[in-house]
């Protein structure tokens, strides 16, 4: 019950009916990261700019990811498709695309949908059977309820719902390497 409570809390904070009916998403995301491997300048931090377009049909479970990283002088391009059987990556250069057989629904956009807390509604409201309630806790000095999710084809999530907005204001997962884990903070 304490679960369905809190589900159906997030799912109003989030647009309700207007939400729950939602056939598809689009997210477009610009970014900066440390260049992997060694600078150019040992006194200069080399940064790259990423840009992702993330396109979700959730009613025919289709998706299709395209990522560009670096600048204009020196770039590369990612654009992978799921259409709700099988995975693709596609190479616009040669103009030839191969089937990625370990590619599934959840993994074609490369996690890049775990930055938008509306689409972590959702997969909590399809997925309520799996959703837990870990008890009550605090986050940045306010009361949060902690859920914890674990659904196939998606890491053990655990999320913190402030108890007067009823919004997500961080969900963890775990890294790879064993006893650390990803945060990812909402706002406003």
């Amino acid at each position: 019950e304490q679960e369905d409570k809190l589900i159906d809390q997030l799912v109003q904070a989030y647009g309700g009916s207007h939400l729950k009916s939602m056939s598809s998403l689009r997210l477009t995301d610009k970014y900066h990261s440390f260049r992997y491997g060694q600078s150019h300048s040992p006194d200069e931090v080399n940064m790259v700019t990423y840009r992702s377009a993330v396109y979700v049909d959730f009613a025919n479970q289709r998706k299709s990811f395209r990522w560009v990283r670096g600048t204009k002088d020196s770039y590369s391009t990612q654009h992978q498709i799921f259409d709700c059987e099988k995975g693709y990556q596609i190479d616009h250069d040669s103009q030839s695309y191969n089937e990625n057989t370990n590619m599934t629904f959840p993994s074609a956009d490369r996690r890049h949908l775990y930055y938008l807390d509306t689409r972590l509604v959702l997969l909590l409201d399809k997925n309520r059977e799996q959703v837990n309630f870990l008890g009550q806790t605090q986050h940045q000095g306010m009361s949060h309820s902690k859920l914890e999710l674990e659904v196939e084809g998606y890491p053990k999530m655990f999320f913190f719902i402030d108890n007067e907005t009823h919004r997500i204001s961080k969900m963890q997962r775990p890294h790879r390497r064993e006893g650390e884990h990803f945060s990812y903070h909402y706002s406003d």
